[in-house]
């Protein structure tokens, strides 16, 4: 029974809840003051009158070296016990967490009718209090659990050192192996090694850490230090001719062997010497990256040294450095001949004419119109031929000029009579 104001509760019963056992009226009363109002209710039909009201049982079973509590609650056949704690619901049995201990603790608990059977209903809810009151047997109950067991290396060498350390322990430290009672110490063990140590806190409580330390065959090269080289023989991005050979220098100490590579490609690892100069022929046209490691006696190598890039062509004359030809720039009359005859301080001395090529000298002849042409210094190497810078040259023509002469023509003279001819009026050099 509810009331909008007021208390609620039976004329029947005590509380505000029910049970009928009978089909009869029961009267429902609100009561406020000295004022009441009641009303009635009659169930039409119980279906059945053998329900038992049943409030769950319980059990409260402490672990005191946890301070935690099992919580049991029992129904009835047809029922389930329900617990709630904190209000959720943690089932018929169930473990809390750590409690404070001499504190109080409560939850509540019910019978829910599972379906079959009487037609009974759940039950109301039953609160069930216990207090915490232990004495733990443990002797680490409560005392700190947060040692750790560090080790400079859980990974090393045969007779390698490894540091380990006792950490957060506050008590007496006493190491496996005989290490002693320190909070750091080390050893150097020969195969793997489990490790331990016993941490005696107040009370006697005890706590024990442990740790392995693997030890495998070691790569004699991974503490191993080694120089990196400078090499030199060339500029980085040098351009060479196809079958060129060039000799590089590595800065390995003597007492280091050089591994010479062509990219990563070792061009010596399985060949003995010191290799402190390596002569790379150049065969096949494209990019070489010329690059070295020191090596020690162990044949640890080192970083990589410095890069040559090579780039080689097949063009023979990419080395050749010709001169630029001495050309003649001259006037003759129209119709004499000329000798074109460049000078070149190395190579042969080529004049272009007529669409090709012709060694030098090369006479023109019949000249009616000026004449400009081109020379340079030329070799051939195989089949190609290397040429220096083109010069220009050029060859004008001149007015011809009558001769004034002395003595007059067709003027007699007398035999053996010296004669002065001489020039008049004439002003060509030639």
């Amino acid at each position: 029974a509810t009331c909008q104001t007021g208390t609620a509760g039976w004329q029947e019963f005590t509380g505000n809840t029910i049970r009928p056992t009978a089909v009869n009226v029961y009267t429902a009363i609100c009561t406020s003051g000295a004022c009441q109002s009641s009303a009635t209710f009659t169930p039409a039909q119980l279906h059945c009158t053998n329900c038992s009201y049943q409030t769950p049982s319980f059990t409260n079973t402490p672990n005191c070296n946890g301070l935690t509590y099992t919580i049991t609650a029992a129904c009835l056949t047809n029922s389930t016990a329900h617990i709630y704690w904190n209000g959720q619901d943690k089932g018929s049995s169930f473990t809390t967490g750590a409690l404070v201990n001499n504190q109080s603790y409560t939850y509540t608990a019910r019978c829910v009718w599972d379906g079959t059977g009487d037609q009974c209903s759940d039950s109301d809810l039953a609160q069930g209090t216990f207090t915490v009151n232990c004495t733990p047997t443990d002797p680490c109950f409560e005392k700190p659990d947060d040692q750790q067991l560090l080790a400079s290396s859980e990974n090393i060498c045969p007779g390698s050192p490894v540091s380990l350390s006792a950490n957060n322990c506050q008590g007496t430290v006493t190491w496996s192996h005989g290490l002693g009672t320190q909070v750091s110490v080390s050893d150097s063990p020969a195969t793997t090694t489990t490790y331990s140590f016993t941490c005696t806190l107040s009370g006697g409580c005890q706590r024990i850490r442990q740790k392995t330390i693997q030890v495998t065959t070691c790569n004699p090269c991974i503490n191993a230090s080694v120089p990196t080289p400078a090499i030199s023989g060339a500029a980085d991005g040098t351009t060479v001719q196809l079958n060129t050979a060039i000799t590089f220098t590595s800065s390995c100490p003597t007492n280091y062997t050089t591994h010479w590579y062509n990219g990563n490609s070792c061009l010596n690892c399985n060949v003995a010497g010191s290799w402190s100069t390596r002569q790379y022929d150049f065969t096949g046209t494209g990019q070489v990256e010329v690059k070295a490691k020191c090596v020690d006696s162990n044949q640890c190598e080192g970083d990589p040294s410095n890069v040559i890039r090579v780039n080689v062509i097949d063009n023979p004359c990419i080395n050749k450095s010709l001169p630029a030809p001495q050309v003649q720039n001259v006037s003759v009359r129209s119709g004499e001949s000329f000798m074109l005859s460049p000078s070149c301080s190395s190579g042969t001395a080529q004049v272009f004419l007529s669409n090709q090529w012709t060694n030098a000298p090369y006479t023109l002849t019949n000249i009616n119109v000026p004449v400009t042409y081109q020379a340079r210094c030329a070799e051939t190497v195989g089949s190609a031929t290397c040429s220096g810078a083109v010069v220009s040259g050029s060859v004008t023509l001149r007015a011809n000029q009558g001769l004034i002469v002395n003595p007059t023509p067709d003027q007699d003279l007398t035999v053996n009579t010296p004669v002065d001819f001489y020039v008049n009026a004439f002003t060509d050099p030639d």
